[in-house]
């Protein structure tokens, strides 16, 4: 049976691939059509010259904080005055679904990724504390089984199931 064979996908199950050392067992002379991605286009590369100017990145975060207060604040009358404009790294005000959490700005933060799922009676959505009035939900709410069914049928691409789950303006958007 080839490795490339087609196997049904069951919504909370994973695909069976072949370990790294089944892989590395035989000569592999061209990439396995799953890993291919042939969608995207390469990354241009081109020659980074740190003498030139480039422009200048502002951590708005930083205004907040008392040690870089003014180190930032220089930096932003700088940025404004010498070239007119900016880039703002950090303005607080998380846009993906993957950072809209509450965190303690003080302390360091930890992020892990796990392949703990919940049980597929369960709903996936955000937050029902982090929605209200001023700050209406961004991302549906559906069925886990859904989910898995929806995000395992898609080809992979990047966060493009996401923009599935993302609500537009305009579409009920109550918790």
């Amino acid at each position: 049976m080839s490795m490339e064979s087609k196997t049904e996908v069951i919504p909370g199950k994973s695909i069976i691939v072949p370990s790294v050392q089944e892989l590395s067992k035989d000569p592999i002379i061209n990439i396995p059509a799953r890993y291919v991605r042939d969608d995207q286009e390469d990354p241009l590369i081109g020659s980074y010259d740190p003498s030139l100017p480039s422009v200048p990145v502002i951590d708005v975060e930083r205004l907040d904080v008392e040690d870089y207060m003014n180190s930032e604040l220089d930096r932003l009358h700088s940025a404004s005055k010498d070239w007119g404009f900016f880039q703002i790294v950090s303005n607080g005000i998380y846009r993906s679904i993957e950072h809209r959490a509450t965190v303690n700005s003080t302390n360091e933060t930890l992020s892990i990724a796990t392949f703990h799922s919940s049980n597929l009676d369960s709903e996936l959505g955000p937050a029902p504390s982090l929605i209200g009035p001023d700050n209406p939900a961004k991302f549906r709410r559906v069925s886990m089984e859904k989910y898995f069914e929806d995000l395992f049928a898609r080809k992979l691409d990047g966060k493009s199931y996401l923009h599935f789950m993302r609500i537009e303006n305009g579409e009920g958007n109550t918790c």
